[in-house]
């Protein structure tokens, strides 16, 4: 067997490997759809057909892989749940200060009061962030190795049919090399075909003409064969700068998944040791809070217990004096400068309206006067033109 056909028969080796790791992925391999590529190996095929199909058929196969990368993308998932932790445990931590503030100013304000209220019911008490957090921890966990077991899938699928893509680019090198060497000779005829008609200047018009006619035969050969050599050399240049560009992503990707599956390892490692102290921290932060309400429903108790005396004996007077007003009183200073303010703007309208007038219908004679001399200058326009 020939060094040519045996890459030819490899080929299809490799990509029938690749297929069938698609198939041990559990994944559904359909036949690729050739005809965007067809056209473009016409020129390949006839360099040799046998491997321009095999080039063909494995390009054509890229679609298959591609559709499973974005599968496998569109299901994982992902985001910055990490901030949802953090703030958890940034409000756990606020909200101890706060707790603290208070107990040193000695009393709790309204403002205070509604704050811890507010506060239990838009973030939740310590332990439901305690327990959000661990969920959120738990999940991202989960979600970062699926993410690593969704990679590995396509890296073991490339890694398959990165070969067939080799050997593809093997081929694309050989029928360059093929063309190259028939462009040659097809430019080395074209050459001598000129050369006689050169030579043949004195000759009659029957002999030039067939000399000609030779000539223009091969130089219509020498630039098919050229455009075959081109196209050999255009798609193994190509094939080979995109098998290395996605040969080295993929390497950066191996990298990603490698480290990604080591976080995971280490989060779930942190997470099952971590528990009890979790759980301690829990327990002991609900305590501080329990201890921090009971100290200031008795402070709030007697320092209400004070200030309803206070009130009592301070805010009576002020009570009378207030109602005796709404009893007698009829007519308030409000609603006397209500009433000026009312003929005010009436009066200053009245004014106001007149000049509006005034000023609005001589603008819109300026803009009929100015409409009219336009369309004059557009009709004058017009005649000067025809």
């Amino acid at each position: 067997m020939t060094t040519a056909t045996a890459v030819v028969s490899s080929a299809p080796k490799y990509l029938t490997a690749a297929i069938g790791k698609l198939k041990e992925l559990s994944l559904a391999v359909p036949e690729p759809d050739s005809s965007i590529i067809a056209p473009l190996m016409t020129k390949l095929s006839e360099l040799d057909e046998t491997k321009a199909v095999v080039i063909a058929r494995t390009l054509a196969y890229q679609d298959v892989f591609n559709t499973l990368a974005s599968k496998e993308i569109s299901e994982m998932t992902f985001g910055q749940r990490y901030e949802d932790i953090a703030e958890n445990f940034n409000s756990i931590v606020d909200d101890m200060k706060r707790l603290v503030g208070q107990a040193e100013r000695g009393s709790v304000s309204i403002g205070d009061r509604v704050g811890n209220i507010y506060m239990k019911i838009s973030r939740g008490d310590v332990a439901y962030r305690f327990d959000a957090s661990q969920k959120t921890f738990t999940q991202v966990m989960k979600d970062s190795l699926d993410q690593a077991i969704r990679e590995k899938r396509v890296l073991e699928a490339y890694v398959e049919y990165r070969s067939a893509l080799k050997e593809a680019e093997v081929l694309t090198y050989d029928l360059m090399k093929i063309g190259e060497e028939q462009f040659k000779a097809a430019e080395a005829a074209a050459n001598e075909a000129n050369a006689k008609v050169i030579a043949a200047a004195e000759a009659d018009q029957g002999e030039r003409a067939r000399l000609e006619l030779a000539r223009d035969q091969a130089v219509r050969l020498q630039s098919a064969a050229e455009a075959r050599w081109q196209s050999a050399k255009r798609f193994a240049e190509n094939l080979s700068t995109s098998y290395n560009l996605a040969d080295m992503t993929f390497k950066r990707l191996e990298q990603i998944t490698n480290l990604k599956q080591e976080a995971v390892d280490e989060g779930n490692s942190f997470f099952t040791t971590n528990k009890i102290v979790f759980t301690a921290l829990k327990v002991t932060m609900t305590g501080f809070i329990g201890l921090h309400e009971a100290t200031q429903t008795i402070n709030s108790m007697k320092a209400g217990r004070a200030k309803a005396i206070e009130a009592v004996a301070s805010v009576g007077d002020k009570l009378l004096e207030d109602a005796t007003k709404a009893a007698y009183l009829s007519v308030d200073d409000g609603t006397v400068a209500a009433m000026k303010a009312l003929i005010s703007s009436t009066t200053s309208w009245q004014a106001k309206q007149k000049q509006l007038q005034k000023d609005l219908r001589e603008q819109s004679a300026r803009n009929a006067e100015q409409i009219a001399k336009d369309a004059e200058a557009g009709r004058q326009a017009i005649i000067a033109a025809a």
